[in-house]
């Protein structure tokens, strides 16, 4: 692919900038400005600087802010780093007893980890206890079940003492039989009442060309 540059302009800076220059004051008003000729100037320079052909040129302020304003929030800051934190509290336990939770983890840390500053400043601002305050959340149990039907691949086996060797390999895929002589598994015989993209798949992944 040919490489190409791009100019993202900030207009209202260019056009008081140049005011400025033109007539010393930074009012907009003060210049009529030929907005065509503005771009060819743009394009022109951008291209004779980098020697390279324009690949797009855009305002800086165009259009919607790429991050929602919403997502501005210290309270999404706060839950997001402390549900993907680890602590050294549980976010199950009671609130009065996490400040010394932390303390105490902190107190296994050497100074050196968080110097020039001083233990209470770097312990203030950490995560750790800025998360004491999070709300404590209910206990989830694992809820009893079958498992998800996904396909899944399990392979399991001992590693041969030094007087043994492996005579045949046996095992099967989705509910098919299959038998290999030897230590190996050859993608001819050994996968016969296999699919041919099922026998193939495997072929590839006992390959190591996944």
């Amino acid at each position: 692919m040919r490489p190409h540059c791009a100019v993202f302009v900030d207009v209202g800076y260019l056009l008081s900038a140049a005011a400025t220059l033109v007539t010393g004051t930074s009012l907009r008003r003060a210049v009529h400005v030929d907005t065509a000729c503005l771009i060819r100037g743009l394009i022109s320079q951008a291209e004779n600087a980098s020697a390279l052909p324009l690949l797009r040129l855009r305002r800086i302020a165009e259009g919607p802010p790429a991050t929602p304003t919403r997502e501005f929030s210290w309270g999404l800051f706060y839950a997001t780093q402390c549900q993907d934190s680890t602590l050294p509290f549980a976010l199950t336990s009671d609130l009065p007893g996490r400040v010394e939770a932390v303390r105490q983890a902190f107190a296994q840390v050497p100074p050196s980890a968080y110097a020039p500053w001083a233990p209470d400043v770097y312990l203030d601002s950490s995560t750790a206890m800025s998360c004491t305050r999070f709300p404590r959340q209910a206990r989830t149990e694992p809820q009893p079940g079958p498992m998800p039907k996904v396909p899944t691949l399990l392979l399991s086996g001992e590693e041969p003492l030094p007087n043994e060797q492996i005579i045949s390999i046996a095992g099967t895929i989705n509910g098919e039989p299959f038998s290999c002589p030897g230590s190996t598994c050859s993608r001819n015989n050994s996968f016969a009442r296999v699919t041919d993209c099922r026998r193939r798949a495997m072929w590839l992944w006992t390959s190591g060309r996944y």
